[in-house]
C-alpha cells in the first residue's frame, strides 16, 4: 500500500470517527430532552414565582402561574371594551367537594 492511499485510508477514517462522534452526541442531547416538559425544552425558564405557560403555539391557552400560591391566571382579551385589552383573568380551582359547594354558594 503506497503513503498516499495509507493517508487518505487515515483520513476516511478521522472523519468517520468524528462524524460518528457528533452523530452520538446529538442523539444523547434529544434522548435528555424526551424526558423533560415540553415548556423546558423550549427554553422557557421554571425559575421565579411567576411563569407564563402556552400550549404548544396556541394563544388562546396562555396561563399565568403563581407557582408559590397554586394560582392560575388566563390571559384574555375583552372584545367589548374600546381598544380590547388583554388581560390576566383569575381561573378559580376546584380541588374538593368543599371547593365546589363554595363555588356554587356564590
Amino acid at each position: 500500500m503506497s503513503t498516499l492511499s495509507k493517508r487518505t485510508i487515515t483520513g476516511t477514517v478521522a472523519i468517520a470517527l468524528l462524524a460518528t462522534t457528533v452523530l452520538v452526541a446529538a442523539l444523547a442531547a434529544q434522548a435528555q430532552d424526551a424526558g423533560r416538559p415540553a415548556s423546558d425544552r423550549r427554553g422557557t425558564s421554571t425559575d421565579g414565582r411567576f411563569q407564563i405557560v402556552m400550549r404548544d403555539g396556541v394563544r388562546a391557552d396562555t396561563f399565568l402561574l403563581d407557582t408559590q400560591e397554586g394560582k392560575v391566571w388566563q390571559q384574555t382579551q375583552i372584545t367589548d371594551v374600546e381598544g380590547q385589552p388583554t388581560v390576566w383573568m383569575f381561573m378559580e380551582r376546584i380541588d374538593s367537594k368543599a371547593d365546589y359547594s363554595r363555588l356554587l354558594a356564590k
